[in-house]
This record gives structure tokens, sequence and C-alpha cells, in this order.
């Protein structure tokens, strides 16, 4: 969505026509530019954190240079998604908590293994309980840092579920309704093999059939070299 408003704006500013090259080209501006906001948030997470200049900025040169970032500098979600998490966590030092969950909540709307940012949330829920143990009321406390621990998990999960239950209904449902009525259902209408499965996930079956995921499958002998 943001490529295409940024290939839209400036087709409407150059009178250029929306094609795939331009929106290449706005999709690189954009992955280009989060990984450089990327960069500088994880800079200010360095100071206010370990509250040293030449550590903080050692960190955002193997950020930079690391092998990983030919993800960052080309058409993908990893730059994006490295500023979600880097800023979810800077706002979480910032005491903005509200925030965080929502930057956090669109890290897993850019990549579903965004959940696992809920463990930063965890970890400063609990450590502030911890801290709030001594001012006595211990089992009210725990009762709210429990429920916002739900909450949290919740919301940073929520964009995830949406997708699935969209996927779901798209190609469960809809097609489902289609092979009850196999007069108008073209041989691409067939209930999908994921579809049948108790706790539909087009996530897992593309994760399973495409990039073969599983319980030891990558270790095979043509991975070797």
């Amino acid at each position: 969505l943001v490529t295409a408003s940024v290939a839209r704006l400036v087709s409407a500013v150059l009178g250029l026509p929306v094609t795939p090259a331009l929106l290449a080209l706005s999709g690189l501006v954009v992955t280009n530019t989060c990984f450089v906001i990327a960069a500088w948030i994880l800079y200010r997470l360095g100071m206010t954190v370990l509250q040293d200049q030449q550590l903080s900025l050692r960190a955002v040169k193997l950020f930079c240079v690391s092998p990983a970032n030919v993800f960052f500098s080309s058409l993908y979600s990893e730059s994006p998604f490295a500023l979600c998490t880097f800023g979810g966590i800077l706002l979480l030092r910032l005491d903005k908590v509200r925030s965080a969950v929502v930057v956090f909540m669109l890290g897993t709307g850019l990549r579903s293994n965004g959940i696992a940012n809920f463990a930063f949330l965890a970890h400063y829920l609990l450590v502030k309980l911890l801290r709030d143990w001594r001012q006595g009321n211990v089992l009210r406390r725990s009762v709210w840092c429990l429920a916002k621990l739900i909450l949290g998990l919740v919301l940073i999960a929520l964009p995830f579920v949406l997708f699935q239950a969209y996927a779901a209904s798209r190609e469960c449902i809809l097609r489902e309704q289609c092979v009850a009525d196999t007069e108008q259902c073209r041989a691409d209408q067939e209930l999908p093999s994921w579809c049948q499965q108790r706790f539909p996930s087009i996530y897992f079956h593309i994760q399973s059939t495409h990039w073969q995921n599983g319980f030891l499958r990558y270790w095979q002998l043509r991975q070797i070299p």
C-alpha cells in the first residue's frame, strides 16, 4: 500500500503513468528509506540502553554491513519490519507501551514472525511488575500485569490472525460454496487441500509446501553445499 501510494504521488507530481517499473522504483525508495530510519532508531536505542556512543555506532555499522543487508536494500519487507521492531523496543524503553504495541502490530502485519516481538513486551511488563511488588498490593498488580500481557499478545497477533481469516474466507468458504454448486465451478475453483484441515492456515500451508519448512526437513544432503 505504501509503495502504491508513493508511485501514485510520483505519477501525479511528474505526470508519469503508474507502470511496473515505477512501482518497483517506489518500492526501493520505501525500503531503503526504512533501512536508514531503522539504523537511526537502532542508534537511539543503543544510546538509551547502553549509554555508550561508540558501542551504539558500532552496532549500527554492523547492522548496515551485515550479509543480510541485501534484503534491507531490495524490494522486500525486511527494512520496514526492522524499523517496526527497533521502534517498538525503543518506545518500550521510553515507557510508551501503547505506542509500542501499535508499532509491533504493524510489524506483524509486515511479517508473521513479528508475533515474536511480544517477548519484548512481556519482558518489559514482567520487569516492571517485579519493581512494583515492592510497593505492596501484589495480587492486584499481578492480575493487572497478566491482563496487559494477554491483551498485548492478542493485539500483536491480530494482523496475522486477520490475514489467515481473510485467506480462509476467500479460498475456503467461497470455494466451498462453489463446490456445492458444481455446475458453475471451474477446475481452478476446487477446494484446496489446506482448507480441509481442522484449523485452516494458508501461512503454514505455504511454509510447508513451498518453503519445505518443518521439523528436520531442512537437513537434507542437497543442503550441504
